[in-house]
């Protein structure tokens, strides 16, 4: 089962969102407050972060931060929710900062589920595509050391052949 990890200060836009989101078979995780949010990503391994912007002490855009130096956006997406209105600035600063995806409050669930899943899915294939280039680079190291392993022996093999054949010509001049 996937595990989310939902972080806002509003208990009952918490209990909301879990409710309608563990309905998909989700297993969900919930924070009120973003301090002790970095010891959970690092105890867990959470596949999707869900966080709201507007927060006291350390608000989403801090715990963004904090999040893409530990965690790229393609090991643990990060979806940001917040009342933002389309401001092109907050939208920007959101993406720059490392946010995989937005949602605007009032959340929109069905978008939201179907962003979720999107952005689980795009880390399952990427972390597959990496797993499979790590095994091709280990394939190609492989058939790079037999590749030199079959030149020694060529050349082993071609030098004893020309020693061969010089013995050879040499018995036939005399």
């Amino acid at each position: 089962m996937k595990k989310i990890l939902i972080i806002d200060d509003d208990d009952s836009i918490l209990k909301f969102v879990k409710t309608k989101i563990s309905k998909e078979g989700y297993e969900i995780y919930t924070l009120n407050q973003a301090e002790n949010a970095m010891d959970l990503i690092k105890k867990y391994n959470y596949d999707c972060i869900l966080s709201d912007i507007h927060m006291p002490i350390i608000d989403g855009y801090e715990l963004l931060k904090l999040i893409r130096e530990k965690y790229s956006s393609d090991e643990l997406p990060v979806l940001m929710f917040t009342q933002i209105k389309k401001e092109t600035d907050d939208i920007v600063k959101l993406y720059n900062l490392g946010a995989n995806d937005f949602v605007e409050k009032p959340i929109n669930f069905p978008v939201l589920i179907k962003r979720i899943e999107f952005q689980i899915k795009l880390k399952d294939k990427i972390l597959e595509i990496n797993q499979q280039k790590k095994t091709l680079e280990e394939k190609n190291r492989d058939l790079e050391l037999a590749d030199k392993e079959i030149q020694c022996i060529i050349s082993r093999d071609m030098s004893k052949l020309k020693t061969k054949i010089l013995k050879e010509n040499k018995s036939c001049e005399e």
